[in-house]
């Protein structure tokens, strides 16, 4: 639903006579010659496509026969519509989908519950395209939520289906394809949930229909049976529907806004509903806007490609999250846009380039990627039909790990991480970290925006293990960086310690811990450290050029009085530790020698007499016997 775009004249005034000239080329064509402009259009909860040979291609739900292949089942890649050739332009409405041909004839499939595919009550759904009756000279359509408009060459609106709240601008209105009374001169046209607008080429604005949240920016909340101007409008150049709010686009770049504002889509950094236009804020040099009309967002394209939204929307920015904004913001990941289509919270942007992008909710294959997952990033969608060339490989590099020589690790995985980007256009489809000779190990990595990152890839054996990264494009183009080797080393070295003995001890503080390294893996030394002491130097013989790592060490050290434990610490380049430990006993203080026997000043009548004493406070074993003088 949302916008649709069938003229876009006004950019110029020379576009809007052209198109009145030239009627049934069709206002795509007239704005843009090239690229896939105005060849798509967005449901609900599908899509449509024209593809250049004038087929159309849908994806998505399907319940209804919205997709038009003759089924109510819903696809996930693109079907051909049943039926239609020489199409120039298509349009969606809420369950419904339409086309133009050449020959200004219009074509439509999909619910008709309420008359909107062709006027008449003779199926409620019709699964392949039947003609509209009574149209003839159409070049634009666009659909409600159950209603359908045509713009004719000649300037004129029609409109068909449900008119319960005022939807075909004639209170009298049938429901079968009828002229919109009091208007002319018109060159663009879009539908919202039950309301209308019509921009003329004198640059003033219409609406009629559903206007209970101000929606026709009459400063009223009546609806309106019949077209009237919205007042203080002037100069716009582009019109776009929400559900039931309307924006306009005025020549000098700035975005106009009314209706409700429940989720800030009005832009005005409030979320009042609004009966009059009001200016959009912080929004300049815009050159076309869209609105979700089964939803609450808001979207400009700006003068230098990049997309903006404010409302209930996605941005693009990796989150699945809905997110309200009253004022606008940038769409992560898109530039050179021309041209974006809205469905139920999920959109598509085509580029200068000739591609289309998509992003949001995909719940029913509705972006047609082969999957119902959501798209948190712009992707390039219907390759199938908008066919584009691209022969430039992708721009990558790799910040992590270094590139630059080996780094060692002692874990079981490393982290891998860089930068890339497409400037062919086609769009990325992958980065991968490949380990040589391992295809099968192969990891792919996550991109966001222009970063990549694979965490934990896996380290599948000791020493050296080489990878290469790849960036490929959806053309096929791809970029290597090869050669990149990551050194894994998870054993750490072994430490023996000859000398001193375990339990040793000396007469001297000082002493030396002499003993050997050995490191069978495939990281060098980082050195040798003693700890539980003083440590004064520890020197190495000469280390080994590669694996084994033996070598022999001398520590010194300054032991403390009494029992010293000694721990020899050995890491590798890898980070592994190894110990040896080795406990001495140093004993400086000359020993305090105390006779025990006889006492101090003995007397005895024998020759001789038996002494004893200790040391340190130990008695002896030994006794002597003195022969006295």
């Amino acid at each position: 639903m949302s916008k649709k775009y069938f003229i876009k004249p006004l950019r110029t005034s020379v576009f809007a006579a052209l198109a009145l000239m030239i009627g049934l080329l069709g206002a795509t064509d007239v704005a843009k010659a090239t690229g896939s402009q105005g060849k798509f259009a967005a449901g609900t909860n599908f899509s449509l496509a024209v593809k250049s040979d004038g087929t159309v291609w849908a994806s998505g739900y399907n319940a209804l026969g919205q997709l038009g292949d003759g089924t109510t089942t819903n696809r996930l890649t693109p079907v051909q519509v049943s039926g239609l050739s020489g199409v120039i332009v298509v349009g969606a409405g809420f369950n419904h989908s339409l086309a133009v041909k050449s020959d200004g004839t219009v074509w439509a499939w999909g619910s008709n519950d309420r008359k909107q595919v062709r006027g008449d009550s003779l199926a409620a759904s019709y699964l392949t395209p039947v003609q509209v009756p009574g149209l003839s000279g159409v070049i634009a359509v666009t659909g409600g939520f159950y209603h359908s408009l045509a713009l004719k060459s000649d300037g004129t609106v029609w409109a068909w289906g449900n008119n319960g709240i005022a939807q075909l601008g004639n209170a009298s209105a049938t429901g079968v394809p009828a002229e919109v009374p009091g208007l002319s001169g018109v060159i663009a046209i879009t539908a919202g949930y039950g309301h209308n607008l019509a921009l003329k080429s004198d640059g003033t604005v219409w609406a009629w229909g559903y206007g209970n949240y101000g929606q026709l920016g009459d400063g009223t909340n009546m609806q309106r049976y019949a077209p009237a101007e919205v007042p203080g409008l002037s100069g716009v150049v582009d019109v776009a529907a929400g559900t039931n709010h309307s924006l306009a686009l005025k020549s000098d770049g700035t975005v106009w806004a009314w209706g409700m504002n429940v989720a800030g889509q009005l832009g005005d950094s409030t979320l009042t509903d609004r009966w009059s236009p009001v200016q959009v804020q912080n929004l300049s040099g815009v050159v076309s806007i869209a609105a979700t009309s089964s939803g609450y967002g808001s979207f400009a394209i700006k003068s230098d490609g990049t997309v903006w939204a404010w409302g209930r929307s996605l941005l693009g920015d990796g989150s699945s999250v809905l997110v309200d904004r009253p004022l606008a913001v940038q769409v992560l990941g898109l530039s050179g846009v021309e041209d974006i289509q809205c469905g139920y919270n999920w959109y598509m942007a085509s580029k200068s380039d000739g591609t289309v992008w998509g992003w949001g909710q995909n719940s029913q294959g509705q972006l047609g990627n082969g999957t119902t997952t959501t798209q948190t990033v712009p992707a390039r969608v219907l390759s199938q039909i908008f066919v584009f060339t691209d022969t430039i490989a992708p721009s990558l590099s790799v910040t992590q790990p270094s590139i630059f020589g080996n780094v060692v690790t002692s874990s079981a995985t490393i982290d891998f991480a860089g930068t890339v980007s497409d400037a062919g256009g086609s769009g990325l489809a992958s980065v991968k970290v490949m380990p040589m000779g391992g295809m099968m190990m192969q990891q792919i990595c996550t991109v966001v925006g222009n970063n990549w990152s694979c965490p934990a890839v896996s380290l599948a054996q000791e020493g050296n293990n080489q990878f290469y990264v790849t960036a490929s494009d959806n053309a096929g183009n791809s970029t290597m960086v090869p050669n990149i080797t990551v050194s894994k080393d998870s054993i750490a070295p072994t430490l023996t310690i000859s000398v001193p003995a375990n339990g040793a001890s000396m007469a001297s503080s000082s002493m030396q811990i002499q003993g050997q390294y050995l490191d069978s893996a495939n990281t060098m030394s980082g050195g040798v450290t003693v700890t539980g002491a003083v440590s004064l130097e520890c020197n190495t013989s000469q280390v080994p050029p590669a694996p084994p790592y033996r070598f022999s060490f001398i520590c010194w050290v300054q032991l403390s009085e009494g029992v010293n434990t000694l721990v020899v610490t050995g890491r590798d380049v890898a980070g592994n530790v190894g110990t040896a430990s080795v406990t001495v006993t140093p004993d400086t203080m000359p020993p305090v020698v105390a006779i025990s026997a006889p006492d101090n000043g003995f007397l005895t009548n024998q020759s001789s007499v038996a002494v004893a004493w200790t040391v340190d406070g130990v008695a002896q074993t030994t006794q002597r016997t003195e022969s006295l003088v």
